[in-house]
């Protein structure tokens, strides 16, 4: 049985948080459904349990009460049959990565953060070693992998530091622009107003990637 976030993978964490959300499960079903879950046992072994055995199960549920406790990325993950190298340095991604990274993101923010797209994001950054991405390998192997077999606490650790990367480049990117188009020389007043809009678009992008929003 699992019994803490680092024993469990994605896939089941969303499984937990769709029981837990379930507005038509009382609390035994509930407790039921996530002993299923956590055993890999089907409801009806669970429920023709004894009931010490079943009682002992359920004593271990406490840690859901709690948050996942938070990790630093490591260099290395063992993820199924694969080692995956995260890419920790922005600068260095290719267009095709962050491309597929902002759709992912996207997708991952319009649906309220539904843990389920978290292998479609880290597929983007964690690259199988020796190879480069999306060349040498299938990526939907990658995100099957990941989703099977990465811990939610490895995984939201990593989510959380490509989110944050990401954002604080295109900060400092707009803020560059922003720096550039101070120092550009205009003339008539119809350039002004276009400049002091220009400015003022890219300060409130700024703030909106810092704040939480995305471009």
């Amino acid at each position: 049985m699992i019994t803490a976030y680092n024993q469990m993978p994605i896939t089941t964490y969303g499984k937990i948080l769709s029981v837990i959300a379930d507005p038509c499960k009382d609390s035994i079903d509930k407790e039921v459904a996530m002993i299923s879950i956590l055993t890999d046992k089907t409801v009806d072994e669970v429920e023709n349990m004894p009931l010490v055995e079943l009682r002992g199960l359920t004593s271990q549920l406490g840690f859901l009460t709690e948050r996942a406790e938070a990790v630093e990325v490591r260099k290395e993950y063992k993820v199924g049959d694969f080692t995956l190298i995260p890419e920790k340095k922005i600068s260095k991604i290719k267009a095709g990565q962050f491309i597929s990274f902002q759709e992912f993101a996207k997708v991952y923010r319009d649906n309220n953060a539904d843990v389920k797209y978290i292998p479609y994001l880290l597929s983007c950054f964690m690259i199988p070693k020796g190879k480069k991405f999306a060349e040498g390998y299938d990526v939907e192997d990658v995100q099957e992998a990941i989703a099977e077999h990465l811990s939610v606490v490895d995984a939201l650790a990593l989510t959380a530091f490509f989110l944050t990367s990401i954002k604080q480049s295109q900060a400092t990117i707009l803020h560059y622009l922003e720096w550039r188009l101070k120092l550009t020389r205009v003339k008539t007043e119809e350039q002004k107003m276009a400049k002091k809009w220009q400015i003022a678009r890219l300060q409130a992008l700024r703030r909106s990637l810092l704040n939480g929003g995305g471009l």
